[in-house]
C-alpha cells in the first residue's frame, strides 16, 4: 500500500502563544492519526534523516497535537508555553492514551538530540508508558510497582541532572538551553535536549513517592534549563498547593463542574465527546480541538498493532539514543566475578595465571551506583591511599567474608606472590580457608590455633621493625618510594606490601594482647606497606582507635541500620541481601570471588539463582593461580614440614586411628570401624603412600588385640614387616604375586562362610596392600583375587581393605580401586593420576609429601601431615 500523504507545510498565523493553526485541506470527521498530522508517512518506512530535519527557531518544539473546528492542525508550542503542562480528564476521558500520544508526537517530530522522555507514574502507570521504553528518546522510564523503582534513586537522577545542565550553561555564561544548542555541535559537551518529565496520575504517584514533592518544585523552576513537565490528573483540585495553577493544560471530558470550572471557567468540559479537548494557555481563551492519538490502527498491519508499536520499531538502530539518566539498579543483573573488571587473564612465565598490569595494589571488587551522576563506576579499594586500612562492617550473613575473599582474589590476579602476601586471621568462619593453597598466602589461621595465631603476627611486626629501619638507612620516604625501589632490587624481600587480614574482630579478644599488637601494625604500618584489612558485625565492635585508624569503609547491611557510620538513611535503604553495600553513601554490589564464565546468564540466574558449587569454582580458581606460578615460594605458617612424631599421636581405639595432625595441631582420625570400613591411599612416587601404610598398620596393632584382628600384607618391596606389627597380628606376609594368589583365595574362602543367617565370630580381617599397581599387574589380582565381591557387605563379615596406589592406570580400569573410590575413605597424597572422583579436585590436591587430605564418606574432609615413620631395618 503506498504511503500516506505527509501534512503540508505548516503556515503561522497570529494565534494564543500556546497554539498554533496550520493551513491544511480539511479532513473528513473521524479519528486523527497523530503521525499523519506530524507528516510521519508510512511508519513501515522511516527514514530519521528526514522525519528529524532541522527546523527552524520559530517551528522548534512546536507537536501538533489534535485538529480544531476548521479542521485546521492545533500544535502545542513547548518552549511558548508554562514549564508545566497537564492533561486533565475523568476516567473514561482517554486521559493516559493522550498523554501516551503526546510524547510520541514530539518523537515523530524531533530526534533524540532535541527532546528526550523521563517517565514515571504510579502502580496503575505502567501501560500508559507502552513502547515509549522502545523509543530512542528515552532517558528513563520507571514506575512504583517495578522491581526496578527506587524512589532515592529517581529523585536523585532528576535532580542530578538539573544540576549538570545548571553547571553547564554558568561555565559557558548563557542563560537558556537554547542559547547551549545554538553551538553545542563545537562543544565537546555533546547534546543538551529538551527533557520531558511525563508523571502520569501526578497526585497518585506523589501519594506513593510523598519525597517527590520537593524535586517537583524545583523541576517548575527549570524552564531555562530545558525541563518541561508534562502530567495528568483528574482535576487541579488534587494537585500540590506549588503547582498553584502555575501550568497550561489539555482539558479532557470531566464529570465534575468543579473539575472543569477551575480550568475553563464554566462546566464546558462536562460536555466534550471522548474526542475532543481543549487547549488551555497564556491568557487566549480555550481552544476546542479534537485530539489526535498514536494507538491508531495502520492499515497495511496487523488488526492488533497500533500505529506507534510501528513507528516505535522503525527507528530501532537508525538514531544515536538519548543519554540514559537512570541505570538499573545493583542486584537486578547477575552479579559479575572477580575478574569482570579486569583485563584479559593469561598465563605467563613471570608473573603466572593473572591481568597483565604493573599498577600499585589498586583493584575493583564490584560496582557502585552514582544515579546523581547517571553512572555506575567500579567499587574500587586503593591501598596505596585510604583503603590501606580497610572496615567491612555488616551483620553475620551480609557477605563480608566473600567481600573480603574478593578483595585478595582480585589482588592476586593482579599481582605476583612477590608483590603482595596476605596474612589472615580467619575468626569469621572457613570461608578463607581456600586461600591456604594461594602462593600469596603467607598465614590463613584460625582462632583455635593460638600458637599460629601468635606466629602470623610476630612475622608482621618483625618485618614492620625491619623495613622501619631499612627506610631509614636507604632514605626512603614512603611505600610509594619503596615499591620504585623494589621494581628495580629486591632488597631480600618476601613481597612488597603485606596484608593483614583480621576476618571476625570480635574474636580478637579470645587473644589475650592480640588486639594492642593490631593496633600498633594500624598505627604504623601503612607507610611501610603493610595494610589491614578488619571486618565485624556491628562498628561498635572495633575499638575507637580503630575506627578512627580505618580510612576506607565498606558497610554492608546492619542488624540496625541506625548504627551506620555511613548514612543512616542510606542503610535503610539498602536491600537485606548478601554483597549489596554502601561506598561513601554509594550504594554498591561486590563481585564474587569465581571466574565471570563460572557465573550464569541473565536468564539463568532470573530462573534457578547462584549455582550452589561457587565454593569449588574459587578452589579451581586459586588452584589454577597456584600451578601457574613459576617463580619462588616462601613459607607459609601451618603448611611448614615440621616433623610429626606418632608418639604424640593419641592411643589408637577401633573407632578412632590416628593418621596424623591438621593445621591446628589438632589429630586426624581414621575410623574403620562402621558402613565405610576401607581406606583408599592414592599419591604419586615418593609422596609418602608408604608411609601412609606404616601409620596405619601402627594403628591396627594398637588399636587390636592380635585376637581382635589379623592382618594380611601384600608388601612386594618388603618395607613393612614384624617391627611395625607382631607376628601374631598377621596373617601372612606376601612378598611376591603367587603369595598374593594362594593367600587370598584362603581368606576368601573363610569370608564366604561368614555369610549367612548364623552369626559369625574371629577376629576382623585387614588386607592391606602397598604399591597396588604392582599388584595389579597380574590379572588375577586386579580384584584382589575376587575380594571385590565382598565390598557391598564388607562390615558385615569384618572385612576391611587398605590399598595404596599411584592412582587409576589403564590396566587396572577393571580393578578394585573404581570400586573402592565409591564407598572407601579416600587419603590423598600429592602427584596422584586419575579422574577427579579419585585424586581430588585441584584445589584439594596437596603440594608436598608428608600432606594428605582426608576425604571421607560421610562428614568433612581434613588436611593433615602424618608422622614420618621410617622402613624397619
Amino acid at each position: 500500500m503506498p504511503p500516506r500523504p505527509a501534512a503540508p507545510p505548516p503556515v503561522q498565523p497570529p494565534v494564543a502563544e500556546a497554539t498554533q493553526v496550520i493551513r491544511t485541506e480539511p479532513k473528513p470527521d473521524g479519528p486523527i492519526d497523530i503521525f499523519d498530522l506530524a507528516g510521519v508517512g508510512d511508519p513501515l518506512k522511516l527514514d530519521p534523516s528526514k522525519l528529524w530535519q532541522r527546523r527552524d527557531d520559530g517551528q522548534r518544539y512546536r507537536i501538533p497535537i489534535g485538529l480544531d473546528e476548521n479542521q485546521q492542525p492545533v500544535v502545542l508550542d513547548l518552549l511558548g508555553s508554562t514549564t508545566a503542562f497537564g492533561v486533565f480528564g475523568s476516567t473514561g476521558s482517554d486521559r493516559a492514551p493522550y498523554l501516551h500520544s503526546l510524547l510520541f508526537g514530539m518523537a515523530a517530530t524531533h530526534s533524540p538530540a532535541e527532546i528526550s522522555f523521563f517517565c514515571i507514574g504510579g502502580s496503575v502507570t505502567q501501560p500508559t508508558w507502552n513502547s515509549i521504553t522502545e523509543l530512542p528518546h528515552r532517558a528513563a522510564v520507571q514506575t512504583t510497582s517495578e522491581d526496578l523503582y527506587d524512589e532515592h534513586r529517581l529523585i536523585a537522577a532528576l535532580e542530578g541532572e538539573l544540576e549538570r545542565r545548571a553547571q553547564l550553561l554558568a561555565g559557558m555564561s548563557m542563560q537558556h538551553f537554547t542559547d547551549y544548542q545554538a553551538i553545542e555541535s563545537q562543544t565537546r559537551f555533546g547534546p543538551m535536549p529538551l527533557l520531558v518529565v511525563a508523571v502520569d496520575m501526578l497526585p497518585h504517584f506523589l501519594e506513593e513517592a510523598p519525597g517527590f514533592e520537593r524535586t517537583l518544585g524545583k523541576l517548575m523552576s527549570a524552564g531555562r534549563l530545558g525541563i518541561k513537565l508534562l502530567f495528568s490528573a483528574f482535576g487541579p483540585d488534587e494537585l500540590p498547593r506549588r503547582l498553584a495553577y502555575r501550568f497550561d493544560s489539555v482539558v479532557l471530558h470531566t464529570c465534575a463542574e468543579s473539575d472543569s470550572k477551575p480550568l475553563l471557567g464554566d462546566d464546558r468540559a462536562l460536555h466534550l465527546r471522548p474526542d475532543q479537548a481543549y487547549l488551555v494557555g497564556g491568557v487566549k481563551k480555550p481552544v476546542l480541538f479534537r485530539t489526535a492519538h498514536a494507538n491508531l490502527r495502520h492499515p497495511s498491519s496487523s488488526p492488533d498493532t497500533p500505529a506507534y508499536r510501528l513507528f516505535a520499531d522503525g527507528l530501532q538502530h537508525k538514531a544515536p539514543p538519548a543519554k540514559k539518566l537512570l541505570l538499573p539498579k545493583p542486584g537486578i543483573e547477575p552479579p559479575s566475578g572477580v575478574d569482570a573488571p579486569l583485563p584479559r587473564l593469561t598465563t605467563s612465565e613471570d608473573r603466572g595465571y593473572g591481568a597483565e598490569t604493573t599498577s600499585p595494589p589498586v583493584v575493583s571488587i564490584g560496582t557502585v551506583d552514582n544515579p546523581r551522576e547517571h553512572r555506575q563506576d567500579p567499587l574500587q579499594l586503593d591501598f596505596t591511599g585510604a583503603d590501606s586500612r580497610l572496615a567491612i562492617v555488616g551483620r553475620p550473613g551480609s557477605g563480608k567474608t566473600t567481600t573480603v575473599l574478593t578483595a585478595l582474589m582480585a589482588l592476586a590476579l593482579t599481582s605476583t606472590p612477590t608483590e603482595v602476601r596476605f596474612h589472615c586471621l580467619a575468626f569469621g568462619g572457613n570461608g578463607l580457608l581456600p586461600l591456604r593453597n594461594l602462593p600469596h598466602s603467607g598465614a590463613v589461621v584460625q582462632s583455635r590455633s593460638p600458637k599460629q595465631v601468635e606466629q602470623a603476627l610476630a612475622h608482621l611486626e618483625s618485618t614492620l621493625d625491619n623495613r622501619a629501619r631499612f627506610f631509614v638507612a636507604e632514605g626512603i620516604d614512603s611505600a610509594a618510594d619503596f615499591r620504585r625501589r623494589r621494581a628495580e632490587a629486591d632488597f631480600g624481600e618476601e613481597a612488597t606490601d603485606h596484608f593483614l587480614v583480621v576476618d571476625g574482630w570480635p574474636e580478637v579478644h579470645q587473644h589475650p594482647g592480640l588486639a594492642e599488637r593490631v593496633l600498633r601494625l594500624a598505627r604504623r604500618g601503612t607507610e611501610h606497606g603493610i595494610h589491614l584489612i578488619v571486618t565485624a558485625n556491628r562498628w561498635d565492635d572495633l575499638p575507637r582507635e580503630l575506627r578512627e585508624l580505618v580510612g576506607g569503609r565498606i558497610e554492608l547491611r546492619l542488624t540496625d541500620p541506625r548504627e551506620s557510620l555511613v548514612s543512616t538513611a542510606a542503610a535503610q535503604r539498602l536491600p537485606d541481601e548478601a554483597g549489596h553495600c554502601l561506598r561513601q553513601e554509594l550504594w554498591g554490589a561486590i563481585n564474587l570471588p569465581v571466574l565471570d564464565d563460572d557465573l550464569p546468564s541473565y536468564f539463568e540466574y532470573v530462573e534457578s539463582g547462584l549455582p550452589e558449587d561457587l565454593p569449588a569454582k574459587t578452589r579451581e580458581l586459586v588452584a589454577r593461580i597456584d600451578e601457574s606460578w613459576k617463580g619462588p615460594r616462601f613459607r607459609q605458617l601451618g603448611h611448614e614440614r615440621t616433623a610429626v612424631d606418632h608418639d604424640d599421636l593419641p592411643r589408637s581405639e577401633p573407632h578412632a586411628i590416628p593418621l596424623g595432625i591438621d593445621d591446628g595441631g589438632e589429630p586426624v582420625l581414621l575410623d574403620l570401624s562402621g558402613e565405610n570400613p576401607h581406606l583408599l591411599i592414592t599419591g604419586g612416587p615418593e609422596s609418602g603412600k608408604s608411609t601412609a601404610i606404616r601409620t596405619v598398620l601402627r594403628g591396627i596393632a594398637s588399636a587390636y588385640s592380635p585376637k581382635q584382628a589379623k592382618v594380611l600384607l601384600i608388601d612386594y618391596k618388603r618395607e613393612h614387616h614384624h617391627a611395625l606389627i607382631s607376628e601374631d597380628h598377621l596373617l601372612a606376609w606376601n612378598r611376591t604375586w603367587e603369595d598374593s594368589i594362594r593367600d587370598l583365595a584362603q581368606v576368601i574362602a573363610s569370608l564366604r562362610k561368614r555369610r549367612g543367617p548364623a552369626a559369625w565370630s574371629g577376629p576382623e580381617l585387614f588386607v592391606v596392600a602397598d604399591d597396588f599397581h604392582e599388584v595389579s599387574r597380574r590379572a588375577e589380582l586386579r580384584s584382589l583375587g575376587g575380594l571385590d565381591e565382598f565390598l557391598p557387605d564388607a562390615h558385615e563379615v569384618g572385612l576391611h581393605l587398605v590399598v595404596a596406589s599411584n592412582g587409576l592406570h589403564p590396566h587396572q580400569r577393571n580393578s578394585i580401586v573404581p570400586g573402592l573410590g565409591h564407598c572407601a575413605h579416600q587419603l590423598l597424597l600429592k602427584d596422584a593420576t586419575g579422574p577427579e572422583w579419585l585424586t581430588g579436585a585441584p584445589a584439594e590436591r596437596p603440594r608436598e609429601q608428608g600432606e594428605a587430605r582426608l576425604l571421607r564418606p560421610v562428614g568433612p574432609s581434613a588436611r593433615l601431615r602424618f608422622p614420618k615413620i621410617p622402613p624397619p631395618e
